[in-house]
């Protein structure tokens, strides 16, 4: 008797370990549901945007999300969701310009988006840009503080060049700062190859 039970102890030791030991818990119900309790629980959003025919959707879910580390860090960190990007993601896939798959979206309770990225990365990469993300909250050069500026009227010059800049390195379009840049920008000639350049560069 005092065998069966030490062996049900280090069987449900071990089945605990695991339990502990599991990847990224994505959320099971609706997305609407998912930002209620992100706004509950003051934490942002992470979105994984994937199709079923995807190859390299299939490699982040097998090799990266089932990672112990990365649960760890996003299980306590954010409300993560797993969104098929042509049925229940549709809709937000088109809101936020989900061209590539996978695209991994960082966004707070209010949709805003606090950073993207597309295609197949590392499990330590994950980890870092969802830390790059949060840290970022408090940056006055975030995408996101930089958008609310734009919002608020600011067309400086430098600053424009700025929020452009930022934008294109979280893979969101410039599309509207870019016009409003072109508007008052002093340093590239109409039609100069230099505007061209940045032309090729941003748009």
């Amino acid at each position: 008797m005092r065998k069966i039970i030490i062996l049900l102890t280090i069987l449900l030791a071990g089945m605990v370990g695991n339990a502990n030991a599991q990847g990224v818990r994505f959320w099971k119900g609706s997305f609407e549901e998912a930002a209620q309790e992100a706004k509950r629980q003051d934490k942002l959003i992470f979105i994984d945007f994937y199709t079923v025919w995807c190859g390299p959707c299939k490699s982040m879910s097998n090799r990266v999300f089932p990672r112990e580390d990365v649960g760890e860090y996003f299980n306590e960190t954010f409300i993560c969701c797993k969104l098929d990007a042509e049925r229940e993601g549709k809709e937000l896939a088109k809101k936020y310009g989900v061209s590539s798959y996978p695209t991994l979206l960082f966004i707070n309770a209010n949709g805003e988006v606090m950073s993207k990225t597309s295609g197949v990365i590392s499990a330590e990469t994950l980890i870092e840009l969802g830390k790059n993300t949060v840290a970022g909250m408090n940056d006055p050069n975030s995408v996101m503080n930089l958008k609310k500026r734009y919002e608020a009227g600011d067309r400086d010059e430098q600053f424009l060049r700025s929020y452009i800049e930022k934008m294109s390195e979280n893979k969101l379009d410039p599309g509207a700062a870019l016009e409003e840049y072109l508007k008052v920008q002093k340093s590239m000639k109409e039609g100069s190859s230099k505007m061209m350049e940045f032309l090729m560069t941003y748009s």
